[in-house]
């Protein structure tokens, strides 16, 4: 939309600015850290009744086709709620009813190493911490995406909630 143009143009959307945060493995012979499992070092802004890509990369491609990415929201510092999930070679899980219908992963750039969530009809409710963990056989990585939300307020003025 336009006002994320606008966002972007005075910095305020946090989507540049990748940091390697997990190593990850390579899918064949010569095996090592191939690349890495990458988030934005600052907060992703969506706006409510929008949507927002919270971005998570790994960051040698392609990836293998057996492994799994679990997008979960933190909850204070011990409850995770599922939002989206692939489970490797076609199966889902389910997420949370809060995120039915508004939280998708990008299926067909799995192989070029986008594990990224879109999430749709933002609410004032999905501010906060998010993990994308990627695992590939019995090992796993996980970097978290901050999500601040604002909203128009008062005719015209953007109001980030806090």
């Amino acid at each position: 939309s336009g006002l994320l143009r606008l966002l972007r143009l005075l910095g305020l959307t946090g989507l540049s600015g990748l940091s390697g945060l997990s190593g990850f493995p390579c899918a064949g012979p010569g095996v090592g850290l191939c690349g890495f499992l990458s988030a934005p070092k600052t907060p992703v802004l969506g706006i409510i009744g929008d949507k927002v890509v919270l971005p998570c990369q790994v960051g040698s491609a392609p990836i293998p086709e057996d492994f799994s990415i679990h997008w979960t929201f933190h909850v204070g510092q011990s409850q995770q709620i599922p939002v989206g999930s692939y489970g490797g070679k076609g199966r889902r899980e389910e997420p949370d009813e809060r995120y039915q219908g508004r939280a998708e992963l990008f299926h067909r750039e799995f192989r070029a190493g986008n594990a990224s969530l879109l999430l749709r009809d933002v609410r004032s409710s999905d501010q906060g911490s998010y993990s994308c963990q990627v695992s590939f056989q019995d090992e796993s990585w996980e970097v978290l995406v901050e999500l601040e939300v604002a909203g128009w307020c008062c005719s015209h003025f953007l109001m980030v909630l806090k």
